[in-house]
């Protein structure tokens, strides 16, 4: 499964055999989201607890695992002949491993149920987790990047809530004032090595750039990208950002010490109950 998400990609292994009647069969699944606090563990349970209501006779196995240690974790086991039979990896580290590993296509495993199965998923959606035209790896979450920000801090520091900043300039000016104020200013999540993939790649588009040309070339060199990445390292150079990790960042702002947070859109639910 291919995820964007948190501090964070594709089926691995041999799948396991479809259960024949009353025989019973077990599944291993490695999973960044199980057992985590917030949605996403109590998500990933919920749906273990569904599955096993509907599939009795099937065992499922799981194990969390930090996003950043996965795709680590996948090459270690299967090395040692025993890799888990799902795994869920994030989407930037999918590449890499359909390369490396010995990937049992998901569309492949579904056989004639493929089309019945995935009607209604995005096509492009679908398209950007193939290998030569195979779907190999399922779709899990899609995570945007978004801004939230708190109005309060907004208004104590004299801006306007309804008209939040639209550019990097216009928001490392508010976030200036809001730190003038006692508060800290601004995050954004590209250095955050969990996020960064899709995060980075939005900052960089946005300036006109990309990760890469149309030949797969790095493109990171580059004055559009190069630019970007620079206006991100001046937030911090000048104070408007803090220097410190995702998770205290985000503690910050869930505590109403931070103006603006730039991260994904699985930040929602959290914000809104500390709101």
């Amino acid at each position: 499964m291919a995820a964007c998400g948190s501090d964070g990609d594709t089926a691995s292994g041999t799948p396991a055999a479809t259960p024949q009647g009353d025989t019973p069969a077990t599944i291993t699944f490695l999973s960044y989201n199980y057992g985590t606090p917030g949605l996403g563990g109590t998500g990933t349970q919920a749906l273990l607890d569904a599955f096993a209501k509907a599939h009795p006779k099937i065992t499922v196995k799981p194990q969390g695992v930090a996003v950043k240690d996965v795709l680590t974790r996948l090459r270690t086991d299967t090395a040692a002949g025993d890799p888990p039979d799902v795994a869920q990896i994030g989407w930037s580290k999918m590449a890499e491993a359909v390369d490396a590993l010995p990937i049992t296509p998901v569309q492949k495993v579904a056989g004639s149920e493929w089309e019945s199965a995935t009607a209604g998923i995005s096509k492009s959606i679908l398209s950007a987790v193939s290998t030569n035209g195979v779907v190999a790896a399922m779709p899990f979450t899609m995570s945007i990047p978004v801004m939230y920000y708190n109005a309060d801090l907004f208004r104590a520091a004299g801006l306007d809530p309804q008209h939040p900043p639209t550019t990097l300039a216009d928001v490392k000016a508010a976030a200036l004032k809001i730190k003038a104020t006692g508060k800290q200013g601004v995050y954004i999540s590209v250095v955050d090595s969990g996020k960064s993939d899709y995060l980075t790649q939005s900052v960089v588009n946005s300036n006109g750039g990309s990760l890469v040309d149309k030949n797969g070339g790095v493109t990171l060199d580059k004055q559009p990208a190069v630019e970007a990445l620079a206006t991100i390292a001046d937030l911090t150079a000048s104070g408007a950002q803090p220097g410190v990790k995702a998770e205290a960042a985000l503690a910050a702002f869930t505590k109403g010490d931070l103006g603006m947070f730039v991260t994904s859109t699985a930040l929602l639910a959290s914000a809104q109950k500390a709101a």
